[in-house]
């Protein structure tokens, strides 16, 4: 049996003994994955107050109510099969400042908050990053990853919203102008407010930005295998001010 398995299998125990609601249950698997990497990536430091405790209802431990946060903060933001790569990118994150025994940062309390959504981001555009770079070095074979025409003129309208809501209705041309020049936009950006098809198609984000894969680190290559003529007038009549 492998340590998958095994973890699975005890999951699926303390689910049915603890009678554990959908949510409970799925928050509990977090909780089981934050264990399982905590042990391989803190192999040498003192782990107490990390991992789920030996015995009783694993509902009332620390860990549990941060992972239950974590899902319901998160969901339809993360995809499901995405959050073992959301918990290791917290902790390899922060698993080099210690003081040599102990990870002070490395608590159940890392996993929630706007800081944990910023390493997020950050870790997952330079890992995908690196994937096509790497598959650009092997078989010379560009990854055709699409996006549905739904979900890009979703995350345009989310984008235009979060826009109305911190520039104003209708916002003027300077304001935009103002906030993508101040750089706010690639922190809104790291906290998931801003679209990065938005950063891709904008004219007024190309006028102050010259390498976007750069400043907001992504791979932009991966985004536009996506945009056709309808997302191009879709983003002309959505964001008509900046023509």
């Amino acid at each position: 049996m492998t340590r998958s398995q095994e973890i699975s299998n005890m999951a699926l125990i303390d689910i049915l003994d603890y009678n554990m609601n959908e949510q409970e249950a799925f928050a509990y698997k977090l909780c089981m994955i934050w264990e399982d990497i905590v042990n391989k990536q803190l192999k040498n430091y003192d782990k107490k107050g990390l991992l789920i405790p030996k015995t009783g209802d694993p509902r009332k431990s620390i860990l549990f109510k941060y992972c239950y946060k974590l899902a319901r903060e998160t969901k339809g933001l993360i995809k499901p099969e995405e959050y073992k790569f959301y918990i290791f990118s917290q902790i390899d994150n922060l698993k080099n400042f210690s003081d040599g025994k102990v990870h002070s940062l490395i608590t159940p309390a890392c996993l929630c908050g706007e800081k944990a959504w910023m390493r997020w981001t950050i870790w997952k555009n330079k890992f995908e990053k690196k994937l096509q770079e790497h598959s650009s070095l092997g078989e010379k074979e560009t990854t055709s990853i699409k996006v549905s025409i739904t979900d890009i003129e979703i995350e345009l309208h989310r984008t235009k919203k979060y826009l109305n809501s911190i520039l104003g209705d209708n916002y003027s041309l300077s304001k935009l102008h103002e906030y993508i020049k101040s750089k706010k936009i690639i922190r809104d950006y790291s906290f998931n407010k801003i679209s990065s098809f938005y950063i891709v198609l904008s004219p007024i984000v190309k006028m102050y930005f010259e390498d976007i894969d750069e400043a907001f680190s992504f791979n932009s290559s991966l985004m536009k295998n996506s945009i056709n003529k309808q997302i191009l007038n879709f983003f002309e009549k959505t964001f008509s001010n900046e023509f």
